[in-house]
């Protein structure tokens, strides 16, 4: 495969006065795909696309006082299939969930306070898709996810940040993203097989306002830090993952449970002379033995009776990593 890319951009800040600050970011972007020849499984490939993208952003910072910040921010993005979008597409695929651009309009407004030993942030977002790529939780021959295009779909939620020194010792930092992921209107193809196991009849069903496989609305993380000295620090790292589904169908038996993780990560600086810093960290990770997984994929299809298969990836239990980095 050929792909020739290539983009002009215009980039600006405009200082209006000592609160108000303005940005522009104009972006013109031109892909062309190639490709042709036989596949592994023997399909030929014929592959002549071109790509001609405008992608305009437009912002505002705006300072209330020294410790207070706000912002505005609009832009429209596209992307491009990849290669395996065209390559791996299963047969008969509707030219809708073929391999068209997705488009996304994007808004996000959100605040910052800063003051003395506390900091508080919130960042709201919409993102409404046209043809937006999504993950269909199914995998290709070499074990790469395959996508498809949903014709109307958004992401919107408020990501919230803060920090507190609660002594010249002890910090924490905590972040959560709350959303909402949705396809409008989803259609789950079934193919059904002869007892041959040879392709008879496609079935299409018509599903409205299903979450977007691998998009959990819940995520959480905490870091709370311990310098017992300067040059050492101890840090115990949560993380919780909402339900999130493996396909886009919203089905409660092709799901991946929700799960809380923690690592806890010890660093600490070496003195010496040889090198300008020698850090040594160890990780422990799952410290709690949590059983969960993080992936997988599904498959549904026809053979007498519907069947779905579900593949979960466990993550490993308690687990070490020792890491050195040296700075010259």
């Amino acid at each position: 495969m050929i792909i020739y890319d290539g983009n002009i951009y215009l980039k600006t800040n405009y200082i209006a006065n000592d609160k108000l600050s303005l940005l522009a970011d104009l972006q013109v972007r031109r892909i062309v795909y190639r490709a042709s020849g036989t596949d592994n499984d023997q399909r030929q490939i014929s592959i002549n696309e071109n790509f001609t993208f405008f992608n305009p952003k437009v912002g505002a910072n705006y300072n209330i006082d020294e410790n207070w910040t706000s912002y505005v921010f609009a832009g429209i993005g596209n992307r491009e299939p990849n290669r395996s979008d065209f390559i791996d597409q299963p047969p008969n695929t509707p030219k809708r969930d073929a391999n068209q651009q997705e488009t996304m309009y994007n808004l996000e407004v959100g605040s910052e306070y800063k003051i003395s030993a506390y900091s508080l942030s919130a960042n709201f977002y919409y993102m409404y898709y046209i043809d937006q790529l999504v993950a269909t939780g199914q995998l290709n021959d070499v074990g790469s996810p395959l996508r498809q295009n949903v014709e109307r779909s958004f992401r919107r939620g408020i990501e919230l940040q803060a920090g507190v020194k609660l002594s010249k010792k002890l910090t924490w930092n905590l972040t959560a993203t709350l959303s909402e992921n949705k396809i409008e209107k989803y259609s789950e193809l079934l193919y059904a097989y002869d007892e041959n196991f040879s392709l008879d009849s496609i079935y299409a069903f018509e599903l409205e306002n299903t979450d977007i496989a691998f998009s959990p609305s819940i995520i959480a993380t905490s870091e709370l830090s311990y310098k017992p000295t300067k040059d050492v620090e101890i840090a115990l790292l949560t993380r919780y993952i909402g339900k999130q589904y493996l396909d886009n169908t919203q089905f409660e038996g092709r799901s991946l449970d929700a799960y809380l993780v923690n690592d806890i990560r010890v660093q600490a600086l070496i003195p010496q002379r040889m090198f300008k810093e020698v850090r040594v960290q160890l990780l422990i990770n799952n410290v709690l033995n949590e059983e969960y997984s993080a992936n997988g994929y599904t498959y549904s299809y026809v053979f007498g009776e519907k069947v779905t298969e579900n593949f979960v990836y466990p993550q490993a239990l308690r687990n070490y990593m020792i890491g050195l980095n040296l700075k010259f």
